[in-house]
């Protein structure tokens, strides 16, 4: 009696299974692969998985649409296929959604719950390769929740993997970060960088920046030149800060600086400096040289609203030591700003500036000598390093 009421639920189940596939006319085919599998010939698996499941929707005479990407499963914030899919389920477009595996839909347990109640309210079904997942049904619903629970677990430890893995090549000198600055190859065998025939360009910008040109001479400098980034664009204000900011041209690499993708910084005690990890393209003194005087004398952004004074970073508290910017007021006169650290009370800015040129101005013939000398003995390096993208040019 307790067989034939198994075999009874049994028949009962497989009919409401072969009643649901019967039910489905028109398809959504979901393909994503994980950039972490680029080293596993993406492009392979990813043909296999559609034929697979296309074969799959041909065989059950399905009608189906395709949402293909290469993204990661972190989260489907930036996974614009997913998006659209999610945005479209809702308005009843698809019977299911065809997957090679679960994980395929999220390993993100956040978004796994989020796409689950989208497919739930809709009456939309999972269909992979080896399990028709039926939403209405507790055991599938519980089946699927248990799945993507562990999928996200084994992702977990697998982005742990990776990056111990990571942070272990970094400790060699091994450049994992990913695509190499201007300048620099990155060596397949072992895994570091190597100057390449764009060494000489960003040789060009830190000598410019040591010489005393502003961030935008050289900018529009290498433009006129008609010297490409490492994108093959332009070169912009921020391109060449970046660039002077890169502590890879000295040869140090500088790795678990951030957490994660959002750019928060980890205290300086959790990075992992190496030195001499590849060869420099820029001494150590000129590095550090052109970086203060990026860092320290930029004249604020590019973009930015605030005047420039020929005193910017110049004037300091004699209190406290801060910087003081300066104001213009409704009259019309401008001011030093009050500080802001102690309060230290305003004062015209001109009577001050007045005061500053007609210092500066006793050392005038001695400034015009020593920048003179400068450019004699920089003329050449110049004029070489023009010659030959001018010949770039002509080629």
């Amino acid at each position: 009696m307790e067989v034939r009421k198994r075999v009874s639920t049994c028949n009962l189940e497989l009919t409401h299974v072969l009643r649901t596939y019967e039910n489905i006319k028109h398809v959504a085919v979901y393909l994503r692969l994980s950039r972490d599998e680029e080293n596993r010939g993406i492009e392979e698996m990813l043909a296999s998985h559609k034929h697979t499941l296309t074969e799959l929707c041909k065989h059950n005479k399905w009608s189906f649409e395709t949402f293909e990407e290469i993204a990661s499963s972190k989260t489907i914030e930036k996974r614009n296929k997913m998006v659209e899919l999610l945005e479209r389920i809702p308005q009843n477009h698809f019977d299911a959604v065809v997957v090679m595996d679960i994980d395929r839909l999220s390993r993100n347990e956040f978004d796994s719950s989020d796409i689950k109640r989208i497919l739930f309210t809709s009456g939309t079904s999972i269909v992979t390769p080896s399990k028709f997942y039926n939403l209405s049904k507790d055991e599938d619903n519980l089946l699927l929740g248990i799945q993507s629970l562990v999928a996200a677990q084994e992702y977990k430890q697998i982005l742990k993997r990776m990056q111990q893995g990571k942070l272990y090549a970094s400790k060699q000198g091994q450049w994992m970060n990913g695509i190499p600055p201007l300048g620099y190859d990155k060596n397949p065998k072992t895994k570091k960088l190597e100057p390449n025939d764009k060494a000489d360009d960003v040789k060009f910008i830190y000598n410019s920046i040591v010489e005393g040109k502003t961030v935008s001479d050289v900018y529009h400098q290498l433009n006129e030149m008609g010297v490409k980034t490492r994108t093959n664009g332009k070169f912009f204000y921020n391109s060449i800060v970046r660039i002077v900011n890169n502590e890879a041209y000295k040869g140090t690499i500088i790795s678990n600086r951030t957490i994660g993708r959002h750019d928060a910084i980890r205290p300086k005690e959790e990075w992992i400096v190496v030195e001499n990890a590849h060869p420099a393209i820029i001494d150590e003194a000129i590095w550090e040289k052109a970086n203060t005087i990026v860092n320290t004398y930029s004249f604020s952004a590019p973009k930015s609203k605030n005047k420039i004074y020929p005193t910017t970073m110049l004037i300091f508290c004699g209190n406290c030591g801060k910087p003081q910017g300066c104001n213009v007021a409704p009259t019309g006169k401008t001011y030093i700003k009050i500080c802001v650290v102690c309060k230290n009370r305003t004062f015209q800015y001109n009577p001050v500036l007045k005061i500053i040129k007609g210092e500066i101005v006793k050392y005038r013939q001695d400034v015009l000598a020593s920048i003179v000398g400068v450019e004699e003995s920089n003329i050449d390096n110049d004029t070489d390093y023009k010659r030959k993208q001018l010949e770039t040019q002509i080629r």
